[in-house]
């Protein structure tokens, strides 16, 4: 899991400077104050805003006027663990709160827009909750993917140390499961950490049509963008893999990245150093081609599985490779049915060089 792709993503035009500086509110708009809790995230249903806090949960209105605070419990949990965790469904009308705690298992909760309970679950398992996430819809099933930047696992999976994570929504946080082959019934849209103590900083999860990409930094102080596929039911893996990216502009490589976001047909990615912010914009489907042409330079014929990451394992991909002269995939499958073989190459051919 986690290839290691050989080209740079890179932009020299389309830069924004932002040089630091503070933005005020105006005081005709409304503020909450709170001088007793430290505010860790925010979400928003249709009718309420929320704040994740260290002990608690707080909901206001619209208006940001503070609701007196409900106190919810389940099997003798309550809510009021540290580090409080939470979003907002798609259905915008739940939300899902996870609590982290050192004493504790980890508890989540789904939640309807009152705050009461209508699920929970203590299978995940983090120590702390440095977690970006996203919400999508597969299958007609509601997925959460956790990118964590600790190791994530879930009572299924044991001591596994995931850097990229799938649950369930519908049926609470139970591991997701895409593939319907019997071939492939235990693949997920997971991706495992190399080294227990090894791990990057992961800034944004972004979906684009049936892709989903992954900003992080590196202990080393770069950033890269990771790409899986999670909108196909006939791949053979959840193909992720990852590129640097950098942003050039005045003869300076920004190489640090802190936020990113899609908008009509961009990624829109800021990068920081001491003194200025800069956005960059990267045109999709350019993205698409530099991750297409470093996969297929990657695994050209003939293919030799040494290709290091010194962060995620890798995938298994053995049994074929790109034969520059066809454009094609080549079968090398071994002891594999034809029926077998004609299938793989298929889903392949399809999906994976060219996307």
């Amino acid at each position: 899991m986690g290839l290691m792709s050989i080209l740079v993503l890179t932009v020299h035009v389309a830069v924004i400077d932002i040089i630091s500086k503070c933005m005020s509110a105006s005081s005709a708009y409304p503020v909450y104050r709170n001088h007793n809790e430290k505010f860790r995230n925010l979400a928003a249903t249709s009718d309420y805003v929320y704040i994740g806090g260290n002990s608690m949960i707080i909901q206001l209105s619209p208006s940001l006027i503070y609701l007196p605070q409900k106190n919810f419990s389940i099997n003798g949990l309550t809510s009021k663990y540290r580090e409080n965790w939470l979003l907002s469904t798609p259905n915008n009308e739940s939300l899902i709160v996870c609590n982290f705690n050192s004493t504790f298992d980890t508890l989540c909760l789904k939640l309807n827009s009152e705050l009461s309970v209508v699920s929970n679950s203590s299978s995940l398992i983090i120590n702390k909750p440095a977690i970006k996430y996203l919400t999508t819809t597969n299958q007609n099933t509601t997925i959460l993917i956790i990118a964590s930047s600790m190791c994530l696992s879930n009572a299924e999976e044991n001591k596994t140390c995931n850097s990229i994570s799938s649950y369930s929504l519908d049926t609470f946080l139970q591991r997701f499961q895409p593939y319907m082959d019997p071939d492939l019934r235990n693949r997920t849209y997971a991706v495992e950490y190399l080294h227990q103590t090894k791990h990057v900083t992961f800034k944004a999860i972004v979906k684009i049509e049936k892709f989903t990409f992954f900003l992080f930094n590196t202990v080393d102080g770069r950033s890269k963008l990771g790409k899986m596929c999670t909108g196909s039911l006939n791949m053979t893996t959840n193909t992720f893999e990852d590129t640097p990216i950098m942003c050039s502009h005045n003869g300076k490589n920004y190489t640090l990245a802190n936020d990113a976001m899609h908008w009509n047909g961009y990624l829109f990615v800021v990068f920081s150093d001491e003194s200025i912010n800069v956005i960059c914009k990267y045109k999709i489907t350019n993205v698409k081609v530099i991750f297409m042409k470093s996969r297929q330079k990657r695994l050209k014929c003939p293919y030799n599985d040494d290709t290091e990451n010194a962060y995620f394992k890798k995938q298994t991909l053995a049994g074929w490779c790109f034969n520059q002269t066809t454009r094609q995939c080549q079968s090398d499958l071994g002891n594999v049915s034809k029926r077998s073989m004609l299938k793989t190459l298929s889903s392949l051919n399809n999906h994976f060089p060219e996307e």
